[in-house]
């Protein structure tokens, strides 16, 4: 199966073509309004000694598990990637100043996609 041809399954199913859609109307309105750069709370616990404690998590909700596996068996020629960074799907241009570069990186580095496809032929 072609990445055109995925794209193709995918939207011919309303279901998990809204979900698609809802994801990039997200993604596109926490950029718009810069809610993607800082954690405000957290850098003032940093400034103040305080050291927040971390626990071990579930990598992927229930839910979440089930539609991956769902995902690996409608798409049986493509590899299925979770919890993608955008820092690993986006690259800055080349040609902007480092300050720009730095910016662009940190607007997307720490942002996640819940799922990618991935054509195992050529690795696109």
């Amino acid at each position: 199966m072609t990445s055109s041809q995925a794209i193709a399954w995918l939207f011919a199913r309303p279901i998990a073509g809204l979900l698609f859609l809802a994801l990039g109307i997200a993604l596109l309105r926490a950029a718009l309004t810069g809610s993607l750069t800082r954690i405000p709370v957290l850098e003032r616990l940093v400034a103040q000694g305080v050291r927040p404690k971390a626990r071990r998590k579930r990598f992927l909700a229930r839910v979440e598990f089930e539609t991956l596996g769902h995902l690996e068996a409608a798409f049986p020629a493509v590899r299925v990637h979770c919890q993608v960074s955008m820092g690993a799907l986006i690259a800055p241009e080349r040609w902007l100043g480092r300050h720009d570069v730095l910016w662009t990186h940190r607007l997307y580095a720490q942002k996640f996609v819940d799922y990618v496809l991935q054509d195992r032929c050529t690795g696109e």
